[in-house]
């Protein structure tokens, strides 16, 4: 079909100090390959699902095998591994497209008709989150850098069933759109099928809302992209994390010490 493609699926690396043939590292991975079907690169997903995906101590303490039984450990991947997509004719779109701002400029890739309208190139460059890692906010920060377009999380929720954990999973993506700046699409094969605008909005859904998420299909949605000139401007908190956040703990902290210190303070005058 001539388009890229993004494969989730097991890596294999052997390592150096391999000895025997079980002395392979095993990563929970996603794959890029381009039009022609040429392997491009790879992302290794960093934070694993402890007793899922590794066994934490076991190295130290092996009985644990016996008493949890999984297959193999998984190896975290070393970070952030951005997806690149080659120059794609696009068009811009002065309508709102990004949660419905009156003026707003943004692309979208060209089709049919619109492509002999288009006004430039452009190239598309992606993080992947794979699982619950779009649930983390310091990786999916570390994941957003200055260059990346969007956010795409590859998962399966399948243990889940059809409980309402699938919908608080996007519930918790829809938070990484809005402290990055950024659009994220979900990808499921037994999940919440959707796209989210940058401003924490769930544009689209695969089935509709309210549908099973086991509904077999897909999707094609347009992700508004900035024009190649255009410089991301950072959210505050895409700029500084969770200082925020630890600042308010400690200003909350100092301010129960301060209370207390002043309540025996009280009572010692009486």
């Amino acid at each position: 079909n001539k388009v890229w493609m993004i494969l989730g699926a097991d890596d294999a690396e052997r390592r150096a100090d391999a000895t025997g043939r079980e002395d392979h590292e095993y990563f929970n991975a996603a794959f890029l390959f381009n039009p022609e079907g040429k392997y491009v690169v790879t992302y290794r997903k960093q934070h694993l699902v402890v007793f899922g995906e590794y066994l934490p101590f076991a190295r130290w303490l092996p009985f644990l095998r016996k008493l949890i039984p999984i297959p193999g450990d998984f190896t975290p991947g070393d970070g952030p591994v951005p997806f690149e997509l080659d120059a794609v004719p696009a068009v811009y779109d002065r309508r709102a497209r990004d949660g419905d701002v009156p003026g707003r400029r943004s692309q979208t890739a060209a089709t049919g008709a619109d492509r002999s309208k288009r006004d430039a190139t452009t190239a598309a460059k992606l993080s992947v989150l794979i699982c619950f890692e779009d649930v983390i906010p310091g990786l999916a920060r570390q994941s957003a850098g200055d260059d990346i377009d969007f956010l795409l999380n590859l998962t399966n929720d399948g243990w889940f069933g059809e409980s309402a954990a699938q919908w608080q999973q996007a519930a918790n993506a829809v938070f990484r759109a809005v402290e990055n700046g950024l659009p994220l699409v979900r990808c499921t094969n037994n999940g919440l099928t959707c796209w989210i605008d940058s401003r924490g909005a769930i544009r689209e859904i695969l089935g509709g809302e309210g549908k099973a998420v086991y509904a077999p299909g897909f999707m094609t949605a347009k992700i508004p992209l900035r024009p190649a000139a255009e410089k991301r401007e950072p959210t505050f908190y895409h700029r500084h994390g969770d200082w925020f956040g630890w600042g308010c703990i400690a200003v909350s902290a100092l301010a129960r010490v301060i209370h207390l210190g002043g309540r025996g303070s009280t009572r010692a005058v009486i």
